[in-house]
């Protein structure tokens, strides 16, 4: 499978049309200039140095005359790239193409998955293979390792769903996206419906709250897909 297109940008579709402001980023090449997960030569602008649950170590000397270890890559620097801000993120297939696509959102402190002050990212798409997000790597605002997310699932009616999930590629402190909810049916796509993400570290003790919504694009005339699906619990 040939790598996905890369997009950025806000969105806003209403409940019947899918009104797209993306643009389309050659973003991979910036890894090259702009290192925030850092490297052997050390931390880019806008970074700490750190050695932390998810975060690139430094290159570790080998004894006199062998070839250093390389440093270890950052699972978000593979879809985070270089946000300069918080980033709902989702891996979509769209029109044949499997694309991924950034929303800024400016998450909240929140007293839990219910409470009607969360922002919330709209993901509307043919398939939703991922959805996750990216933080800021500026050292002032950027969380502290080791970070917890939990992540519920918030049907139309009744309690909220705490979901078991895994990030795909490993934890990171700068971003982590997340598969499908398993619904019982071998799917890989996410149900849609209302998700909260609840991102915390475990000092200073910050946490940051958003919602994402996850709608299925209906061509005019087609049916509406199913929402609320049953999802996993945490055991």
């Amino acid at each position: 499978m040939s790598p996905p297109l890369e997009r950025v940008g806000g969105r806003g579709p209403s409940e019947r049309t899918l009104l797209r402001v993306v643009v389309v980023v050659l973003a991979i090449t910036l890894l090259a200039v702009i290192k925030p997960w850092g490297d052997a030569t050390g931390p880019a602008a806008g970074s700490a140095p750190r050695t932390a649950l998810g975060a690139a170590s430094p290159t570790i000397a080998a004894s006199a005359g062998s070839t250093p270890l390389p440093t270890p890559v950052d699972p978000a620097s593979t879809f985070c790239l270089t946000p300069s801000g918080w980033r709902l993120t989702s891996l979509e297939v769209f029109d044949g193409q499997t694309i991924r696509v950034w929303q800024t959102i400016d998450p909240v402190q929140a007293s839990g998955p219910t409470d009607p002050a969360l922002p919330a990212g709209l993901v509307v798409s043919t398939s939703v293979l991922a959805v996750g997000w990216c933080a800021p790597t500026a050292p002032d605002v950027r969380p502290t390792a080791p970070v917890t997310t939990r992540i519920w699932h918030i049907p139309s009616s009744g309690a909220p769903v705490e979901l078991d999930l895994r990030p795909r590629l490993g934890p990171s402190d700068l971003g982590e996206d997340y598969p499908a909810p398993d619904v019982g049916a071998g799917t890989a796509d996410w149900t849609p419906g209302r998700y909260v993400f609840a991102i915390s570290e475990a000092a200073p003790g910050r946490s940051w709250w958003f919602a994402a919504t996850v709608r299925r694009y209906v061509a005019a005339g087609a049916p509406e897909a199913p929402t609320d699906a049953p999802a996993s619990p945490v055991p």
